[in-house]
């Protein structure tokens, strides 16, 4: 299959900025009965080549990224800049002892007020952040008293949550439901196999629940490979009646 290469060959880009977020905003106002596909990029902050790959698409996503890691304030602000929306890749214990989290993790043995220090920590190293959402967990959202603890902070800055689904006992969701919190759930991750036509396959399984549901949450990773996807899925879906747009657009 054919793609273009000049996503991934440089950063420049047009189409960018306040500008470029004005512009989106209004065409979601001027075209009502679009239903609407949010996509969220996890796992930015440690590469700033991989993160810009993503703004030649002009398309609004939203940018999860990681706290305390080498380049996490340099490209919430850059990405911010661009028009894009930004939030917090909340690091929580996994149930495999063996997978790091990383910086700013929550772990289950925390008290109350180490989880609360930890997520205060990591939400004043990111700017422009309007949410939340878990980076691993699977044991942590497992849990659904320590979930409270940790959405309560979530709450307590007026920032909305979304379930990262990394386990199917997760209670994430239904905690901040509970809480009063403004939440979502992720519906497909794009890219856990790794392939241009895998991941437009993804695309399409979203596109469908989209137009089924009247919206749709994905989640994927900066690879190459999920910026050529995206790039062309977003050509097919020109003329239909699906729009990308940001996380608290579809919220």
């Amino acid at each position: 299959m054919q793609f273009t290469t000049s996503l991934v060959s440089g950063l420049a880009f047009t189409g960018s900025g306040p500008a470029f977020a004005a512009a989106a905003a209004r065409q979601a106002g001027d075209r009502p009965n679009l239903v609407r596909i949010a996509v969220i990029i996890d796992d930015i902050g440690f590469s700033r080549s991989r993160a810009h790959s993503f703004l030649p698409l002009e398309i609004p996503l939203t940018f999860s990224i990681l706290p305390r890691v080498t380049y996490t304030r340099e490209l919430a602000e850059a990405l911010h800049a661009a028009g894009h929306e930004i939030m917090l890749h909340q690091p929580m214990e996994p149930v495999d002892r063996r997978s790091n989290p990383g910086p700013g993790a929550l772990y289950t043995d925390y008290p109350r007020q180490a989880i609360v220090a930890e997520i205060d920590r990591n939400i004043a190293a990111i700017p422009h952040v309007t949410g939340v959402n878990n980076h691993m967990g699977s044991k942590f959202t497992a849990d659904p008293a320590k979930m409270e603890q940790a959405l309560g902070v979530v709450k307590s800055r007026a920032l909305f949550f979304v379930d990262s689904l990394t386990t199917h006992r997760s209670a994430g969701y239904a905690t901040a439901n509970r809480l009063g919190i403004t939440t979502v759930r992720r519906n497909i991750f794009l890219d856990n196999c790794l392939t241009i036509q895998s991941i437009l396959l993804q695309l399409d399984r979203l596109q469908r629940r989209a137009l089924q549901t009247g919206q749709a949450v994905a989640i994927g990773h900066p690879f190459p490979e999920t910026v050529a996807a995206l790039e062309i899925f977003n050509e097919r879906i020109k003329k239909d009646s699906v729009q990308f747009v940001s996380i608290s657009n579809l919220l």
